[in-house]
């Protein structure tokens, strides 16, 4: 993913501002291959376990604007990313940004290989962007990561329906 194809102008100034550029350093930062991200918000003291579960309730409570900026500031400031970019993912792809959130599932199915999960929904960004080849393959990889794991039996069922209705 280069950080160009994720410039973007949305209808609000200030969200468009921080997606541009957390998405930029986080994508830089994965390009250095986990060198410290240089990137910090004042987190009010808050650790990383804290912040997290700030941006998790908020996300439970339907307020993924607010939760944006805990999980693209975990992102970007901490080594153990995944489950921090995939939130990051996720925020975006409610918010309706779906080549920012592609590009957060991306790095979440990257730091952890094995991620159903984020290779699922980078199925769902690939098709809402109409790039239906890249889409089934993700949702195929998805499939094969679940294989074997019960806790991803419906994750499993999702991404093998999902992929036959797009052939």
């Amino acid at each position: 993913m280069h950080q160009e194809s994720l410039q973007r102008n949305y209808q609000d100034p200030a969200l468009s501002e921080l997606v541009n550029r957390m998405c930029a350093e986080i994508t830089s930062a994965a390009e250095r291959g986990g060198e410290d991200r240089p990137y910090s918000l004042d987190t009010g003291g808050f650790d990383e376990r804290t912040l997290y579960a700030i941006a998790e309730c908020k996300c439970n409570d339907g307020d993924f604007a607010s939760a944006l900026p805990i999980a693209l500031h975990l992102t970007a400031a901490s080594q153990g990313r995944s489950a921090y970019a995939f939130m990051a993912g996720s925020c975006l792809h409610r918010l309706g940004l779906t080549e920012a959130a592609l590009a957060l599932f991306a790095v979440s199915a990257q730091d952890s290989a094995d991620n159903p999960a984020a290779w699922f929904r980078m199925g769902e960004c690939l098709n809402a962007l109409g790039r239906t080849k890249e889409a089934i393959d993700a949702l195929h990889m998805s499939v094969e990561l679940a294989r074997g794991h019960a806790a991803c039996a419906l994750l499993q069922d999702a991404a093998l329906r999902m992929a036959d209705s797009l052939h």
